[in-house]
């Protein structure tokens, strides 16, 4: 396994070279990729909304297992597309709860067993509209870059 010459050995671990400009801009981020995982993100915000709407005892249903395994879907591709927001960018809206929906993430798709139907809804019914509320501010900021 080669080295690159620019990693300095540090404990019997190897750490990155430091960044030359360790500045960030928004401006340098791709401004369209992020319109695009925001407007992306919303898309699910909606889908999810239209499962909300049917009401808690339509999504308890015993018999409508859709709406409750499409909810699933849709709060890990929510984060999917969360995730690929550059880091940088996310750091600026500390707000948004960017670890909470990587681990519902976890749970929803590795521990499926573990799953609480009542989690899921109260997550849907009461976080993702704030969450609509926060990403329509970041699209509002993003759309002013240059």
């Amino acid at each position: 396994m080669s080295r690159h010459p620019e990693e300095i050995p540090v404990g019997g671990q190897f750490v990155p070279p430091e960044q030359k400009d360790p500045s960030f801009s928004l401006t340098a981020a791709p401004k369209d990729r992020v319109l695009q995982l925001i407007g992306d993100m919303e898309e699910r915000l909606g889908w999810a909304q239209q499962i909300v709407d049917e009401g808690e005892p339509a999504f308890n249903d015993p018999d409508n297992w859709r709406s409750r395994e499409a909810m699933k879907s849709i709060l890990i591709d929510l984060n999917t597309a969360a995730d690929r927001i550059p880091e940088p960018v996310r750091e600026q809206y500390p707000a948004i709860p960017w670890r909470q929906m990587r681990g519902l993430r976890n749970v929803l798709s590795h521990d499926y067993a573990a799953i609480r139907n009542d989690t899921v809804w109260q997550t849907a019914a009461r976080s993702l509209p704030e969450l609509r509320n926060q990403l329509a501010q970041m699209r509002a900021d993003v759309e002013r870059w240059l």
